[in-house]
């Protein structure tokens, strides 16, 4: 693709803990991309449509709530081509869900 087109891509943000994840295009447009936990996953990527981006420059703004890779690790992430869905999945989010389905099959609607 060349240089003054963009695209839609992915955010990887592994490495880094929990937070909210912005973007800013060269015109100064911020959007919100949504909130990330790559560690507990299931989705480790997050979205980032064509129309949130421009041609030059676009910042990346990771409000980041646990841990930080850097320093010593240099401050990054990556842009992917294909959406990551199936990273780990935390044993108290499996727990959670399966309670919760057990739950739900408990319950009864009357009308």
């Amino acid at each position: 693709m060349p240089s003054d087109e963009v695209g839609d891509t992915w955010v990887d943000p592994s490495g880094w803990g929990k937070g909210v994840l912005l973007v800013e295009n060269a015109a100064g447009e911020q959007n919100h991309l949504g909130r990330y936990w790559p560690s507990t996953g299931p989705q480790v990527t997050l979205y980032v449509p064509a129309p949130f981006l421009s041609a030059g420059t676009n910042q990346l703004c990771l409000f980041e709530l646990e841990q930080s890779p850097c320093p010593p690790s240099p401050c990054q992430v990556s842009l992917v081509d294909q959406p990551i869905l199936d990273g780990p999945v935390s044993a108290s989010a499996r727990v959670n869900s399966a309670e919760q389905r057990k739950r739900s099959a408990r319950r009864k609607y009357s009308l």
